[in-house]
């Protein structure tokens, strides 16, 4: 099961059409479990060449595969995911290094 949340600058009509930009581009780019980094800089660049000047995005996602117990985490800007787990029953706070989404054309 995979997962994104995600913030563009802006509201109303113009943050409506950024979102549906995105949710177009995850339609469009194969999502590797393994290789989340890839994956989210891949969108990131495809970001940078549809967005107005000055727009961009924070995001937190996630993969969770059930079979093999394992959950992995990328981050663009965005809020520190917060994760309780056996191993952190009190719970602790993910990194979120990334920079945001579509704000250059590097990775």
């Amino acid at each position: 099961m995979g997962f994104h949340i995600i913030d563009f600058t802006g509201h109303g009509v113009v943050a409506s059409l950024n979102t549906f930009r995105f949710q177009s581009l995850v339609a469009a780019t194969g999502f590797d479990g393994n290789d989340q980094a890839a994956y989210i800089a891949k969108i990131s660049r495809r970001l940078y060449s549809m967005l107005p000047a000055g727009q961009l995005a924070t995001a937190i996602g996630g993969y969770i595969d059930t079979r093999e117990n394992v959950m992995r985490n990328i981050a663009a800007a965005g809020p520190k995911p917060f994760l309780i787990s056996p191993d952190a029953p009190a719970g602790m706070y993910l990194p979120s290094d990334g920079r945001p989404l579509g704000m250059t054309n590097n990775s």
